[in-house]
């Protein structure tokens, strides 16, 4: 692949991901207090409430375990 569709491909990309931010991310990094943001990212749920569609089969417990174990490591 030359350099030039590498370029193009990436400023697409870019300019996407400006126009469609993730909302999970952006509900995460938008939160006052870091223990909130640790929650939702570790829930995986955004504004609305509802989880990101790759963790949908993952139980409740096993998110609030991981919440956890990251709240043990926080510094």
């Amino acid at each position: 692949m030359n350099p030039n569709k590498i370029r193009n491909i990436i400023k697409h990309y870019k300019k996407y991901k400006q126009e469609n931010p993730d909302t999970w991310i952006e509900h995460c990094k938008s939160q006052e207090k870091l223990d909130d943001a640790i929650i939702y990212a570790a829930l995986a749920e955004n504004h609305l409430g509802k989880r990101n569609n790759h963790q949908r089969r993952l139980k409740n417990l096993n998110l609030e375990k991981f919440a956890a174990n990251l709240f043990d490591k926080k510094i």
